[in-house]
């Protein structure tokens, strides 16, 4: 079930306190402390997110999709070429969502 779908559900009241509470949440998200993620975006999608420490990966990538690109048949339109490195800034809390975050639990062996 959709957002909208389940909002259709509630009454007057419980419509009321869910705005009230989505309020209350999006303050708390804007008042964190924002952290760098960065996005490989081609004109229609985001293909990858990499962490801002891997932004030399995420730039490697991009030299990567365009060689992909290059090599595609030539009657691939230069718009359907096109690729992004885009900042995007995100609250800490929602960080591990965006990119992998390397766990300290790593196995020694």
């Amino acid at each position: 079930m959709g957002t909208r779908e389940y909002l259709e559900k509630l009454n007057l009241d419980q419509l009321r306190y869910a705005r009230d509470a989505a309020e209350e949440l999006i303050a708390a998200l804007e008042k964190e402390q924002k952290l760098v993620v960065w996005c490989l975006e081609d004109r229609d999608a985001r293909l990858k997110t990499f962490a801002d420490s891997h932004y030399v990966q995420a730039a490697e990538k991009l030299l990567e999709t365009a060689r992909e690109n290059a090599a595609s048949p030539q009657h691939m339109k230069a718009r359907d070429k096109e690729l992004h490195l885009v900042a995007i800034f995100v609250p800490a809390s929602e960080y591990a969502e965006w990119v992998d975050v390397p766990t300290n639990n790593k196995s020694t062996a």
